[in-house]
């Protein structure tokens, strides 16, 4: 099952993963590496699971790169969170 624009895996992807527990000085790296794959409209694909990936999300959600979400769960039941509707409306975002 997947939600929104398949299409999306035919750009060339970038994984993110981020343990729940960072230094700091990792964590400022982290974002300045994000903003960066923002503004380039990478297509970055990950779980978003740990609060990390998941504010990192919603830098990403600001660009106009393409997002892949991986969620730990069904996503047949799953509620779209209000933050992904825009990105699916544009066609930028995949849930699989």
């Amino acid at each position: 099952m997947a939600l929104g624009n398949l299409d999306i895996l035919q750009n060339d992807t970038l994984a993110l993963f981020c343990s729940a527990r960072c230094p700091g000085s990792l964590i400022l790296k982290f974002y300045d590496a994000l903003r960066a794959l923002r503004d380039e409209r990478q297509t970055i694909v990950s779980g978003f699971h740990s609060p990390l990936e998941r504010e990192g999300l919603l830098t990403l959600m600001q660009g106009q790169g393409g997002i892949v979400i991986c969620p730990a769960r069904s996503i047949g039941t799953m509620r779209v969170p209000v933050a992904w509707h825009q990105a699916l409306a544009d066609k930028r975002l995949l849930v699989l």
